[in-house]
């Protein structure tokens, strides 16, 4: 368990950290990490585990600002 907080906590730390730098930001995110179109795709492949991950990093980012 305290393993999976851990990695849970690096995740929303380097999500934060990409989305506020200057050059990778939320655009850099959906690029490499993937957006609406490849969780469909994923999900039609069979993966039914695949996430939208600009979605998940902007609701982390939002999450982040409404703490702080």
């Amino acid at each position: 368990m305290v393993s999976f907080v851990l990695v849970l906590c690096d995740v929303i730390m380097l999500t934060n950290c990409l989305v506020l730098h200057l050059y990778y930001k939320l655009a850099y995110i959906k690029m490499a990490w993937g957006g609406a179109k490849e969780e469909k795709r994923e999900h039609e492949a069979g993966n039914l585990d695949a996430k939208d991950w600009h979605d998940e990093a902007l609701q982390i980012v939002q999450r982040t600002m409404e703490e702080y």
